[in-house]
């Protein structure tokens, strides 16, 4: 069901006030790519939020598991290419992304 809501592209989802979301996802993605970057210690941090977020998905429903087949550095490269490109964005933006696009 929750990916069935997120039809559209993740911005529209989060800017239509769907859901709430509190914690690291709400940084910027400008602050993802230079945390991980540098090697900084806070990007575990984010990297740990993103896959919660990413499992509390599947653990949702059976028709929705965006971490079937991937690995933890997957999801991260991914995430990476994902806030070069939309540096504005919010982690959770990110997240909702891939798991638009990984629905199995």
């Amino acid at each position: 069901m929750a990916l069935t809501l997120m039809a559209g592209s993740g911005r529209a989802f989060l800017q239509n006030g769907f859901f709430k979301a509190v914690g690291l996802g709400n940084s910027s993605c400008g602050t993802w790519t230079a945390a991980r970057s540098r090697g900084e210690a806070r990007a575990w941090g984010f990297e740990q939020w993103v896959l919660g977020f990413l499992s509390g998905i599947g653990y949702g429903g059976a028709d929705a598991n965006p971490l079937n087949g991937m690995d933890a550095d997957g999801v991260w490269a991914w995430i990476d290419n994902y806030c070069h490109e939309h540096p504005t964005d919010k982690l959770l933006s990110a997240a909702v992304e891939f798991a638009r696009e990984h629905p199995r």
